[in-house]
Parts: structure tokens; sequence; C-alpha cells
């Protein structure tokens, strides 16, 4: 048998990558550095690896009962459950939306539920050729999962501290609709992208997504958003200054272009995951193609 005593960490005190994943081990790093992330705890890949010897990826009861005492111990509180494998967030592998997170978790069997569900994304079509497009063999990654207090925000999304559409360093880009950052992050809505000078913070553009549904806190599944609110910017002047600032200040910390999910409840920004933006320097040549493109095709008028 493993090591019980490695099974479940506190998330503000794991830092190794081989036991917690990526994903932990920013969120760790950022704990440490004093940003405003929600706590939690960690069932590492030593909990993972000793699930599978024991025949599978069924919960064994001592090790459910460890993790459901660590659980107690923070107050049994409502939760995000999220996978951190140990080939993700890398330099060029972040696996951003391969793996399962679930939202507004609570109580014992819930919990249970929601980890075996992550550590059976580990598995997929989709991440098996995720990574053997990145060259990295399925028996070398191992799953562990966060389990982390739940925001229960009244406006989340994305930050991004470069604009990966077009490559630019010197633009961020803020995605942002109603309640949990679910709607945003897969995809289900058209959210506010506001495109923010990265210098200054001052916003370049500012386009009102039509936002139709969002994710309640404690509701379990999607609503529509009243009209008059779909027409209108979720976000006010001042958070949008403060999520600029959250954003200097992360990727200042990891010296890197970063992917950030925040939320947002009673005026208080959480930030609720980080990851570096691997795609950035594709985008950049994308862009001085089309920079060049467009050049040749202004000569190309010129001379008729």
């Amino acid at each position: 048998m493993s090591d019980p005593s490695r099974w479940v960490l506190g998330l503000g005190e794991s830092f190794d990558n081989s036991l917690v994943g990526g994903k932990v081990v920013n969120l760790a790093r950022l704990i440490f550095a004093g940003f405003p992330v929600p706590g939690g705890l960690v069932v590492t890949t030593a909990a993972f690896r000793f699930a599978v010897e024991e025949g599978g990826l069924g919960i064994p009861p001592e090790l459910a009962e460890r993790i459901l005492t660590e659980y107690h111990r923070i107050g049994s509180p409502t939760v995000a459950v999220r996978s951190s494998a140990t080939a993700e967030d890398m330099a060029g592998a972040s696996m951003a939306g391969q793996y399962e997170t679930i939202l507004d978790v609570q109580g014992d069997d819930a919990l249970l539920d929601a980890i075996r569900r992550c550590w059976a994304s580990l598995d997929t079509p989709r991440t098996r050729a995720y990574l053997a497009d990145k060259g990295i063999p399925l028996a070398d990654v191992a799953m562990a999962v966060a389990v982390q207090e739940l925001v229960a925000a009244e406006v989340a999304g994305v930050l991004f501290t470069a604009n990966p559409s077009i490559g630019s360093r010197a633009e961020m880009v803020i995605d942002a609709s109603y309640g949990l950052g679910e709607s945003v992050v897969s995809g289900v809505i058209q959210p506010d992208t506001l495109v923010l000078d990265r210098a200054s913070g001052a916003i370049k553009s500012a386009t009102v997504g039509s936002k139709e549904t969002w994710f309640e806190p404690g509701a379990h599944e999607s609503r529509p958003v009243p009209p008059e609110l779909r027409e209108r910017q979720c976000l006010d002047s001042h958070q949008v200054r403060d999520l600029w600032r959250l954003g200097v200040r992360v990727m200042e910390h990891f010296d890197a272009a970063q992917d950030i999910e925040w939320a947002i409840r009673d005026g208080k920004v959480s930030l609720l995951q980080s990851r570096a933006i691997t795609t950035l320097e594709d985008s950049e040549t994308y862009g001085e193609c089309l920079a060049a493109t467009r050049e040749q095709l202004r000569e190309a008028k010129r001379e008729g």
C-alpha cells in the first residue's frame, strides 16, 4: 500500500508536479505569493495510483475516508472539483479543456463522484489524441484532483494577458458573463469581450455579448439571463481595472503570458486558476504572415 499521508494535501502546500499536477502547482505558487486564490485540498496522484492498484477507478474505502475527513475539516463547503494531470499546464502542453471540471459540488457522495469523473477523464479518445500529438505516453500521466472552495460568482470569466487571436503581447483580452465561469469556458454563450492596452489598462474595444444563459451558483443548471441584462456590459470600470491589475501581477509572477480564470463576488476578485498561453507563438507567426500578405496586396493594388 502507498503512504496514506501522501493521498490528500492542502492546496497551498502542493509544489511537487509528480504528486499534484501542473494546475495545482500553479495554484500553490499563487497562494504562496499572496494572490486571492480560494483554498481547498488536493487528492494526489498517489491516491490515484493506489485506486488503480486496488482494481480500477473506484475509490477504496480507506481512501474515501481520508478524503472526506479532510473535506469535513475545511467545513464541507461547496467546491469546484478540477482535474490536475501531471502533463497539464506545461510549457508546451496546457491541456486546457481536455480534462474534467465539475462546479457547484456539495456533500460527501457528490464529492467522491466528482473525483471519480476527473480520474475517468484521463483516458478518453480526445486526451489520447492530444497526448499523442505532444509525444506524451498515456502511461506516463497520472491524475491529481483539486477540491477548491467555490466562489458563488456574480460575474466570472477568462483573462488573457496577451491577445491570443493575433499574438499581440501589447493587449489583454477579458471574456466575461454572469454567474459561474462555466458558461464562458465551455463556449455555450457569447460573452462580453474587452480588449485592453496591456501597459495602461485602457479599454481599446468592448463588445457586449448576447449572454443568453448563466449558471447560477446552487442551481446546478443553466438558466435564462433576463433580456435587460443581456444588453448590458456585465463588468463595471472598477472591476475591469481590478482584473487588469491582477493580470499584470500574475504575468509578472510567472514571467509568461497567462490564461487566467477568475470570479467576482461582492466586489472581490478571486483567481481560480492560471496557465501559460502555449499558442501565442503560433498566433504571432500568423499575425506576421497576415500583415505581410496585406502589404503585398496593397502593393499589388497600387500597381494595378
